[in-house]
């Protein structure tokens, strides 16, 4: 279960770094215009998604099992981050 439990984390790590990365880009190129604010949370998210991700991939099984735990506090989105996780279980 923990491959699964990584993979999760992996999955929702790369999605959160993703989304942030992709509004901060936007901010950058004057495509949308932020809040100071807004931006600095968006570099928070995007900080939050690379420490998942790495989290995933080479933490202790103990850490993973636990932060996969936390992290999957909303039943409707875990549903939907699982099953965007199956094809990297799958790599894994």
């Amino acid at each position: 279960m923990t491959l699964f439990y990584r993979s999760y984390l992996i999955t929702f790590g790369l999605l959160l770094g993703a989304v942030a990365g992709l509004v901060l880009y936007l901010d950058q190129t004057d495509a949308i215009s932020l809040h100071w604010a807004f931006t600095a949370l968006a570099s928070i998210a995007a900080v939050a998604g690379v420490i998942l991700a790495a989290t995933g991939a080479f933490g202790k099984p103990a850490t993973v099992v636990r932060w996969a735990d936390n992290a999957s506090c909303h039943a409707e989105g875990t549903a939907y981050v699982s099953l965007l996780a199956l094809p990297v279980f799958g790599l894994l």
